[in-house]
């Protein structure tokens, strides 16, 4: 919830901020900013223009997109996921593609077998050189996508639920087209290159495309810029 003075969130009817008792009866002073809007305007642009001796300091919270006004009508919408997946996660995903691109472009993954390893494939199996070379370059971009998207969702943009799901999708995408053209480069079948770091990647990702789109389904109001 939000203190109704000054507006940052609190877990406490009593501010830890500014000292205001959000359980103290309902006065012309300690009302809701929301409770001061007229009706049918609760969600436009510029309310606060309407609302007489705001404290500016809910106006910076609200104009600094740390608040969504659909939120402060509706707080039971838990935003723990929300704030988890910006904060972390995809911080967390960028940085795995950042090293994951490295380790394509380096061949690394062949050098934890033995040293040297990577230069024998590559001889072996040039076509798969360009393909790992692919696959760094595409790495790298995931880990830019995971950024943008995560200060979209930050700034309740519309699309940023949408380009979220699209990530998840390129990942999986992108992972069965290196398996199945790692597979035929090397002239063996799918079977015998796939290993449980690819499934475990392919059944995360199915499955938070599926958790996010149910969770930001129910959210839909919030992202609307």
């Amino acid at each position: 919830m939000f203190c109704r003075n000054c507006g940052k969130e609190v877990d406490t009817e009593k501010c830890p901020y500014c000292g205001h008792d959000s359980s103290a009866p309902q006065t012309p002073e300690n009302n809701s900013v929301f409770d001061e809007i007229p009706d049918g305007n609760k969600s436009g642009n510029n309310v606060f223009n309407e609302v007489p001796n705001i404290n500016p300091n809910y106006v910076n919270y609200y104009n600094n997109n740390t608040a969504n006004p659909a939120y402060l009508q509706n707080p039971s919408l838990n935003l723990g996921w929300f704030k988890f997946l910006i904060n972390f996660l995809l911080i967390f995903s960028a940085i795995a593609n950042v090293i994951g691109g490295i380790v394509y472009l380096t061949g690394a993954s062949y050098e934890a077998v033995e040293k040297g390893m990577a230069e024998l494939v590559y001889v072996m199996f040039p076509a798969l050189k360009g393909l790992d070379v692919f696959m760094g370059i595409i790495s790298f971009a995931l880990a830019v996508l995971a950024i943008v998207i995560r200060f979209l969702l930050a700034g309740f943009k519309k699309i940023g639920p949408i380009l979220l799901y699209v990530l998840y999708g390129l990942g999986i995408v992108i992972n069965l087209v290196y398996l199945f053209a790692g597979a035929g480069i090397m002239g063996v079948s799918v079977a015998e290159v796939i290993d449980i770091s690819t499934i475990t990647s392919l059944v995360v990702s199915v499955a938070m495309i599926i958790i996010n789109v149910v969770y930001f389904t129910k959210r839909r109001e919030l992202f609307n810029k």
